[in-house]
């Protein structure tokens, strides 16, 4: 069982005592938004490996407006904290003292220990290090090392006592047996290839999902996912970085390409348990740093650089602030407040799971409390 994020809020539950339940998911929220804006000037240390201080403001800017990255931080799940951890473990690889390497691995190990995700990070550090380290022996011992030190923290994710089994296989089982059991986002891809009739299980031209097809189906939900990511970096960006990268020939600019690549294939089987776009946030600080090796070049015999960057950082905030800007309904948060407060005074334990069962059994009559909002538009 993970540890790492239970563990945190514990510490702020221990400080702040709050009579309502709210109250502590507001807490969450901030906690959330506090480790984003930290990630922030991470993301900053690590374009100034690449680039001079105004590239690496611009980087840091592409990371802290993007749309999704601001999204996620209010929702008071583990992102955050999984960035902040991934992305310091990709910053202490890309120094060149030795002596931060085992920083390197504990973050990484920590990062997986967050979510799934961090075997992403390992396989990206151990890539970084297999390029810049020399000779192999060094680069042996390091590996070694290192693999050691991320398999010690990880454990927790090996075998969970509890239940005598591994999550980490459960979750790889999952994917692969109860092929039609399909999750909301991917309902609404499949709906792309497939009638409504064909996903009807009662009806008589319902239609198998084979594993197959979930893997279309993910990998056309990610394809969606990666589109968006992209808009806000101005997408003709990405090939003039990308066409750069194999121009000048850097380790660490075809670490960024890498990293990417490895980013969006293990988030393949993710998708098909949870097609969510936070699957894929790891790319964005690539992203944006790619994105800058094109603002770079293009602005090189350009005298009003500083003008330009200023602009650019300026049409992300307004972007942004345009697409983010909420429509607040004061009425439909009051209710679901009323609604969260029923569940959670009338059902104790796994809530979800005992309330979806009283609904499905018809022991729950959602219209019982009175609320404006149906599931519809709610």
């Amino acid at each position: 069982p993970r540890f790492l994020w239970p563990f945190l809020l514990s510490i702020f539950f221990r400080i702040f005592e709050f009579n309502s339940y709210i109250e502590y998911v507001n807490l969450i929220r901030i906690i959330s938004i506090g480790l984003s804006l930290i990630t922030i000037p991470v993301v900053y240390l690590i374009g100034k490996k690449f680039f001079e201080k105004k590239y690496s403001f611009l980087v840091a800017s592409f990371f802290a407006f993007s749309i999704q990255i601001i999204e996620n931080s209010t929702w008071g799940i583990t992102e955050p904290l999984f960035l902040l951890l991934a992305l310091g473990s990709f910053y202490f690889m890309l120094n060149y003292n030795s002596k931060y390497t085992i920083f390197s691995f504990i973050l990484a190990s920590l990062s997986f220990d967050t979510r799934v995700n961090g075997i992403v990070i390992l396989m990206i550090i151990l890539i970084g290090y297999s390029m810049k380290v020399r000779p192999k022996r060094k680069l042996f011992i390091l590996i070694v090392s290192g693999l050691f030190i991320f398999m010690i923290i990880s454990m927790p994710n090996y075998y969970d006592p509890e239940v005598g089994n591994s999550p980490i296989i459960n979750r790889v089982t999952s994917i692969s047996t109860d092929e039609n059991n399909l999750n909301p986002h991917l309902i609404q891809t499949a709906k792309l290839f497939l009638t409504n009739e064909q996903l009807d299980p009662d009806s008589e031209n319902f239609h198998k999902i084979t594993i197959l097809e979930k893997y279309l189906f993910g990998i056309t939900k990610e394809a969606y996912h990666i589109f968006l990511i992209n808009i806000q970096f101005l997408i003709f960006l990405l090939p003039i970085g990308i066409f750069f990268i194999f121009k000048n020939r850097e380790w660490k600019e075809y670490l960024l390409i890498l990293s990417i690549m490895i980013s969006i294939a293990i988030a393949i089987p993710q998708y098909i348990l949870s097609s969510e776009i936070r699957n894929l946030l790891l790319i964005i600080p690539f992203i944006s740093i790619i994105a800058t090796i094109g603002i770079k070049n293009l602005l090189k015999n350009i005298k009003k650089k500083n003008l330009i960057i200023t602009l650019i950082i300026l049409s992300l905030i307004i972007s942004s602030i345009i697409i983010l800007n909420p429509q607040t309904d004061n009425t439909l948060i009051i209710e679901k407040e009323k609604f969260g407060k029923y569940v959670s005074l009338n059902y104790s334990g796994k809530i979800t799971g005992d309330l979806l069962y009283h609904v499905e059994n018809h022991l729950f009559d959602l219209t019982s409390i009175p609320l404006k909002y149906n599931q519809g538009n709610g």
